[in-house]
């Protein structure tokens, strides 16, 4: 599994960008629907994304953050908002990857 810090990612964020939800990859948790994070979550604030990450759905962005956000989006049948994009190889180097026991 792998591991980013996403303190250290606070410099890579400084534009968005407006993007449609049908072009990005993420989980779509049924226990997101429920509970103090998602309630208290504040949409306005930007998900972070990854550009060309290597996803199993195959699309142009990967959820890199904001599960909750997304999934409270969704349920307001929000179909686009503004995104912090990553490219992946800018990214790739904040991963610490650990082995599975």
């Amino acid at each position: 599994y792998a591991e980013l810090h996403l303190c250290k990612l606070a410099h890579l964020l400084t534009e968005t960008k407006l993007i449609d939800h049908k072009e990005i990859a993420w989980k779509n948790l049924p226990c997101m629907s429920r509970g103090i994070r998602y309630d208290e979550c504040d949409i306005s604030c930007p998900v972070i994304l990854s550009l060309d990450a290597p996803n199993p759905h195959g699309k142009k962005y990967r959820m890199i953050d904001g599960n909750h956000r997304m999934s409270k989006m969704t349920n307001m049948k929000v179909t686009e908002s503004c995104y912090y994009i990553i490219e992946y190889a800018i990214l790739k180097p904040f991963f610490i990857f650990h082995r599975t026991p």
